[in-house]
């Protein structure tokens, strides 16, 4: 009987309207007729909104300029390959396609190359987030450089250059642009701000929203969103351009393209079926 009672009086307790109406008038919601939809918890207003773009990239230059032409002539693969193929070791029809990758590029478009420029082009605020991002800590200066650093500088003709995908590209533009001082410390600040929505995997950069879009009735939530999902294209556009100005790609006989595209490009399905899984691997790095 004891443990009936305690359930009934639970019962009683939990349907009585007054608990109820103190719980919503504490969130600010109103109780009954006086109740506002819009303070409920987890009401459409609540509901935000962000996206994430994955771009393709191509660089464009005559094959004896643009970094991968050069990386693929310039590799133990394609060395050893070379030399079975002329001492009759081996078929020559690997390496004659090859070479007729490296011959025929459309338009000298290279689809996923990285860029090579020298590394004097940088802003100081420029070199300072590319030594961090190539510390093996990046929260740790005393940790020193990683390992595989020397895939992305090099030495040219006594000179330093620099070696990146066209993914991290993106953000160290930006980098170099805001921290050159012609702009204020609150724009300045927004675009370091910026910097981490620009993600490197070395291929095809991906970018998530600078900010997220609201929702509610008096908000057409997916133009929001697609709003800054095209602001977010342009800043992309304005930092591959710069790029191509200001960091010496231009003037090194390159140029980065950003787009979109839902599909890989064609010829790097045909460069895949080209070249072993292991020279990717030495090709490419960790991602910055």
């Amino acid at each position: 009987m004891s443990s009936d009672r305690k359930t009934s009086e639970t019962v009683v307790s939990f349907n009585d309207a007054r608990p109820l109406e103190t719980l919503f008038t504490r969130l600010g919601c109103g109780f009954g007729q006086n109740v506002s939809v819009e303070n409920l918890p987890f009401a459409n207003d609540d509901v935000s909104i962000g996206t994430e773009s994955e771009l393709q990239t191509s660089v464009q230059g005559n094959a004896n300029d643009v970094d991968l032409p050069q990386t693929i002539r310039q590799s133990t693969f394609f060395s050893n390959l070379y030399k079975r193929a002329s001492s009759g070791e081996t078929n020559k029809k690997p390496i004659n396609k090859i070479e007729r990758y490296l011959a025929r590029a459309p338009e000298n478009t290279w689809e996923n190359s990285w860029v090579r420029f020298p590394r004097r082009y940088l802003s100081p605020y420029a070199q300072k987030v590319l030594g961090r991002d190539l510390l093996l800590d990046k929260d740790d200066p005393a940790s020193g450089s990683r390992k595989d650093s020397g895939k992305f500088v090099f030495l040219q003709e006594g000179e330093e250059w620099l070696r990146l995908p066209v993914s991290y590209l993106l953000k160290l533009s930006l980098a170099d642009a805001v921290g050159d001082g012609q702009f204020s410390v609150s724009i300045r600040n927004r675009g370091v701000a910026m910097l981490d929505n620009f993600l490197n995997d070395n291929t095809s950069p991906e970018t998530h929203s600078f900010y997220l879009a609201p929702s509610g009735q008096k908000v057409n939530a997916p133009q929001t969103a697609a709003d800054e999902s095209a602001l977010r294209f342009f800043v992309s556009q304005l930092a591959v351009f710069y790029a191509n100005e200001k960091l010496g790609l231009g003037a090194n006989r390159q140029r980065a393209v950003v787009y979109n595209s839902p599909h890989p490009p064609v010829r790097q399905r045909e460069l895949n079926d080209l070249v072993p899984d292991s020279f990717a691997t030495r090709f490419l790095a960790e991602a910055i």
